[in-house]
């Protein structure tokens, strides 16, 4: 790839989010001042966003936006930086920490599932060419011209589902839009958990982030993944 050769570092990772699945979630007590009076958010973050409607709560405090609705709660920051980082802040990371609070603050929650979503790029000067190598090798005809290409992959290890979508799409790193091939990443365990469980779940972000950059190293690597 081009990119190891103008020192681009690798994998970037553009998002990362805890996605809190319930039953139900209590929509109409979720404000920002519920998430200062419980010390889920620093008192030193500034709330820039607050709206709602029937079906959807959106707060932006500080660097982490929180978006609710009746059944999933999505946690989501974007620190636009190599992965390594990522992986090597672990539980210190800010959404670990934001979601271990929030679970903490309702014990009681009527729960279902947690999930890490991580969105993850690679810079190549040919994406699509790279995509249709790897998930399309026969080809198309010559009357065909092929915009873009995705597909999706789920995988098992222990007791982790990983499943990822991968395109082509441009992603913009450092304010800077480079051609990249594109992974969405959504890492749990796999099954319903009680609410005890739960607490649990967000310090699986280191195994589960390992998990996904081994996966994406194989991939780029040309294993053999068709």
């Amino acid at each position: 790839m081009q990119e190891q050769a103008d020192n681009i570092p690798g994998l970037w990772i553009h998002q990362e989010s805890a996605i809190i699945s319930a039953e139900s979630h209590d929509i109409w007590s979720f404000t920002p001042e519920f998430l200062l009076s419980n010390k889920i958010v620093s008192e030193e973050w500034d709330c820039t966003r607050a709206t709602r409607d029937q079906n959807t709560v959106d707060i932006q405090f500080g660097p982490v936006n929180w978006r609710m609705t009746e059944n999933n709660l999505w946690i989501t920051s974007f620190p636009d930086c190599p992965l390594e980082e990522e992986v090597e802040a672990g539980l210190n990371s800010l959404i670990p920490v934001m979601a271990r609070s929030f679970l903490v603050s309702v014990p009681y929650l009527p729960s279902r599932r947690f999930w890490y979503f991580w969105q993850i790029s690679v810079v190549t000067d040919s994406p699509l060419q790279w995509m249709l190598d790897n998930f399309s090798p026969q080809g198309w005809p010559s009357e065909f011209e092929v915009a873009g290409l995705g597909t999706d992959l789920t995988l098992f290890k222990d007791d982790q589902v990983i499943q990822i979508n991968i395109r082509n799409q441009s992603r913009r790193r450092n304010q800077v839009s480079l051609d990249s091939i594109s992974f969405d990443c959504y890492a749990s365990c796999g099954s319903d958990l009680i609410a005890d469980d739960m607490i649990e779940e967000p310090e699986r972000r280191s195994t589960w982030l390992q998990t996904v950059e081994q996966i994406l190293d194989f991939l780029l690597k040309g294993g053999n993944v068709h």
